[in-house]
């Protein structure tokens, strides 16, 4: 990886909101993001488009814990989304 991963973890939806806001806005299309909410069990969203994570998200407004990671290429996205699985059954 190039840079530092520029991670965000929010314990309300609002700040999540909030934040996919700010992405959208200063969108230049060249991040990856990685989103994953809740536990081990729930999907991971992999995207270079913001406005994804915001359109799944807004179903999620009960969830206590949302994470979003920043890369500059999937392949950095999809290794560490595949670290994130570990400890999943079906991980390998």
């Amino acid at each position: 990886m190039e840079r530092d991963v520029d991670t965000f973890k929010f314990k309300t939806f609002t700040g999540l909101i909030a934040r996919l806001e700010q992405l959208l806005l200063n969108k230049t299309n060249d991040r990856v993001y990685l989103y994953q909410y809740g536990e081990i069990d729930n999907p991971i969203i992999i995207t270079c488009n913001p406005f994804q994570i915001l359109f799944f998200a807004a179903k999620l407004d009960a969830v206590s814990e949302h994470h979003i990671h920043e890369y500059s290429s999937y392949e950095d996205a999809y290794e560490v989304a595949k670290n994130l699985m570990e400890t999943h059954f079906l991980r390998y």
